[in-house]
């Protein structure tokens, strides 16, 4: 399945055509789509949206990516689920930080993050950030 097809069926397969279920597929093949995140609440508007991970990456081997154009990324290293450019990804610079231990971004305490503050340039927490399963 490729991307645009999942995005116009919600990242799930095409529903039934077939009305004899026997002989239908099944009707959602997730085998074929990445693990999905929902970044919402960050101040710089563009980071919120849609990420997607690789196909059969699971935990934190997962590098989640902004859907449709890739820009941003959210990744593991050192203790940590950070939000980056995509083109920052493995280094030290970062969008949104959480230390944490859970093996799933999805799974972390909305109330651990903190997000880069411009003004003051340093990282500050942020209530209304969040990431939830897609």
């Amino acid at each position: 399945m490729n991307i645009s097809s999942a995005k116009r069926n919600h990242a799930r397969a095409p529903p039934i055509t077939n009305s004899n279920l026997e002989e239908s597929n099944s009707r959602y093949d997730f085998n074929d789509v990445g693990l999905r995140i929902v970044v919402t609440g960050h101040p710089k508007n563009e980071i919120n949206g849609e990420y997607e991970a690789a196909i059969g990456q699971k935990g934190k081997e997962c590098v989640f990516f902004k859907q449709p154009n890739e820009e941003f990324g959210v990744y593991f290293k050192s203790g940590h689920w950070l939000l980056a450019r995509s083109e920052h990804i493995g280094q030290s610079t970062a969008y949104a930080i959480i230390r944490s231990k859970e093996n799933f971004v999805f799974n972390t305490e909305p109330t651990g993050w903190k997000v880069y503050d411009s003004a003051t340039k340093e990282m500050v927490p942020c209530g209304s950030f969040d990431i939830v399963c897609g």
